[in-house]
């Protein structure tokens, strides 16, 4: 709903969150925006994505389930972001 909302918009620098940005760059930032809480937790040191760490770590993985901590991560910041954000996505808002 909120890219979809972003969308809409005119590319200005007062849009809010991803600016004047369109297409890859509108995506990106929009991403990055989202998914800052654990990207910060990484910078700490917290292995976030397990499968990230192995490769990094040289080590070869077999495909394998999702990680059920990783899915309870996002949701954890879906939920976060869809409560911090209902103002943004409500119509009068986005006018």
């Amino acid at each position: 709903r909120l890219e979809i909302q972003l969308g809409d918009l005119a590319p200005t620098a007062e849009r809010r969150i991803v600016g004047e940005a369109g297409a890859d760059a509108f995506t990106f930032r929009l991403t990055t925006f989202l998914l800052q809480p654990l990207l910060n937790a990484e910078r700490l040191g917290l292995v976030i994505i397990p499968a990230a760490a192995d490769t990094a770590a040289g080590r070869q993985t077999a495909a394998s389930p999702v990680d059920p901590q990783w899915v309870a991560r996002l949701r954890a910041v879906g939920e976060m972001w869809e409560a911090v954000l209902q103002p943004l996505l409500s119509s009068e808002a986005t006018n």
